[in-house]
């Protein structure tokens, strides 16, 4: 029997058949519209349209998320334009839930130092999470001593209030309103209303 207060259950997000349907039989089943695809689209559209992050000023090429279509259909330049390919699978591949479930833990691990909060969402030991979520790239040394978005200390506050629980009094439309990526913790005065943040 399982006890849901206290096991787990495996969850598969994607099938290995690659999201062509199946017939639906003891093993289960996938349709195209995994939850892999709709948490992609969904996080893309955060990206693009929430956080207007292609709106920032100096982009370089490669900085610039392509739109959901084009990733939905990079195989076909596979062959045909194989640069673009693979700059289009890595985009793809950033929104991916495996993919950040790794980005998440790693940076609230690896760089904030909580391995409560990342044992608690990957429910895996501390063992576990010393071997995969403290290593991290060179480059992301070198950016903690930065200043700007590109330090990934840079978004701390906006994390914890984004993972908190909500407030009666939380005015997320005008967070996300101010939102910037230059000044991300102006959205922070617009969530309480202007207001010093509540203790």
């Amino acid at each position: 029997a399982l006890d849901l207060d206290s096991d787990g259950f495996a969850f598969f997000v994607a099938g290995h058949n690659g999201g062509k349907k199946k017939h639906a039989n003891t093993t289960g089943h996938t349709t195209t519209d995994t939850l892999a695809d709709i948490f992609g689209r969904v996080l893309h559209y955060v990206c693009t349209e929430v956080l207007r992050l292609n709106d920032r000023e100096g982009l370089l090429a490669d900085e610039i998320i392509p739109t959901w279509d084009e990733l939905e259909n990079v195989s076909q330049y596979k062959d045909t334009d194989p640069d673009l390919y693979i700059r289009l699978t890595r985009w793809k591949a950033i929104f991916a839930p495996h993919v950040v479930r790794n980005l998440y833990n790693v940076y609230h691990y690896g760089i904030r130092g909580n391995p409560i909060r990342a044992q608690r969402t990957t429910d895996d030991t501390l063992p576990t999470l010393n071997r995969h979520y403290t290593q991290y790239q060179p480059d992301i040394e070198r950016l903690l001593h930065t200043a700007g978005p590109s330090n990934p200390h840079w978004f701390d506050a906006v994390a914890d209030e984004l993972i908190r629980p909500p407030k009666p009094t939380d005015n997320w439309p005008a967070f996300w309103n101010a939102f910037k990526a230059d000044d991300p913790n102006a959205a922070i005065t617009a969530l309480y209303g202007g207001l010093a943040r509540a203790a």
